[in-house]
């Protein structure tokens, strides 16, 4: 858990240097978020089990592999565009809006399709 602080808080100290805004910052941000949460859900474990406590080591780890992975897949999917419109000689243009969409758009599928699930 500190590790995830130290990171972020180098991530956003150095974010104006010319590799870090290649890596955008922000997806890094998220990575890290998740991997927080998946270190929450670690620590639940050593406390004594409970309906509440369960529940929650479950959530915290679904959402923090959520956070990590989809945005990686969203990122390699977009290099992979790049490389493939370039191929072909191409101009692509691709906006930092439209990959949030997607991460927060699969990631809604993603949290959402179990509950409807498990409801009916």
């Amino acid at each position: 858990t500190i590790t995830i602080f130290i990171c972020a808080f180098l991530c956003k100290r150095f974010e104006k240097t010319k590799v870090m805004r290649y890596a955008q910052v922000d997806f890094l941000l998220i990575i890290l978020a998740g991997l927080f949460l998946v270190s929450v859900a670690a620590l639940l474990q050593s406390i004594p089990p409970s309906k509440g406590v369960c529940i929650f080591r479950n959530w915290f780890v679904a959402v923090g592999y959520s956070l990590e992975i989809i945005p990686l897949a969203v990122k390699v999917a977009a290099i992979n565009r790049l490389v493939r419109q370039s191929a072909m000689m191409r101009r692509v243009e691709m906006k930092k809006s439209s990959l949030y969409k997607i991460v927060g758009g699969v990631h809604c599928r993603r949290l959402c399709l179990p509950c409807h699930l498990d409801s009916s």
